[in-house]
């Protein structure tokens, strides 16, 4: 993915995205972490990729993660102003669980996501909800790419029913939290997977998930 831009381009786009500056070492792991994305498993003509569906990664990515580096949520939110005790992360978390529930048969990567949201001098308000949503988006994404996959109308249906909610989801409707770019970049995954438009939805995938996000059946 980030072959298509110069590294002058990168550190442009992260630091517009991000409203921060950061680390030598904070853009070389984004760049890893976005090279190795997985690549492309739907068929069907791919879109070109755009720098706002690379900023969509980037939120993502580090939305949570990045916290630990001292990077505020798009330079306004962190674990120094909304700052949060394990205890009450950890309820986020339980929460967060409840109220979004995964694909039959998947479940979530709950050590993961506790040494995400947990890990010391990145715990903040918000940050558990926020990390279970996005590997909430992810389980459903993927759901949806392997039942488009297999033609299997009935789990499309389940799953594109959660992905036309994604917009409502505090990780890209709170403006904390994402940039109207990204909401803009959701819509367009809407409106692809209603379509049947695998594109949109696997650059969804490529952009903001790995294999490593999902535990599935």
């Amino acid at each position: 993915m980030t072959a298509e831009l110069e590294p002058r381009d990168l550190d442009d786009l992260l630091s517009r995205a991000l409203a921060v500056d950061l680390t030598a070492d904070a853009r070389s792991r984004i760049r890893a972490r976005l090279d190795a994305a997985p690549a492309a498993r739907a068929g069907g003509r791919r879109r070109p990729r755009t720098r706002t569906i690379v900023a969509l990664g980037l939120a993502a990515a580090l939305l949570v993660a990045g916290t630990a580096t001292g990077v505020h949520y798009l330079g306004e939110w962190g674990p120094v102003d909304h700052p949060a005790t394990v205890a009450e992360i950890e309820a986020e978390i339980t929460a967060a669980m409840a109220d979004n529930g995964l694909p039959p048969g998947y479940s979530y990567p709950v050590a993961q996501i506790r040494a995400a949201a947990e890990m010391e001098g990145g715990r903040a308000q918000h940050v558990g909800t926020l990390n279970v949503q996005q590997h909430y988006m992810c389980a459903w994404t993927d759901y949806w790419l392997a039942a488009t996959s297999a033609a299997d109308e009935s789990h499309v249906a389940a799953a594109l029913s959660r992905i036309e909610a994604f917009p409502k989801l505090m990780l890209i409707g709170d403006p904390r939290f994402a940039m109207d770019s990204i909401r803009d970049e959701i819509a367009q995954v809407v409106a692809g997977a209603k379509a049947g438009d695998a594109a949109p939805v696997q650059e969804l995938w490529g952009a903001a998930c790995s294999d490593a996000m999902v535990i599935r059946p």
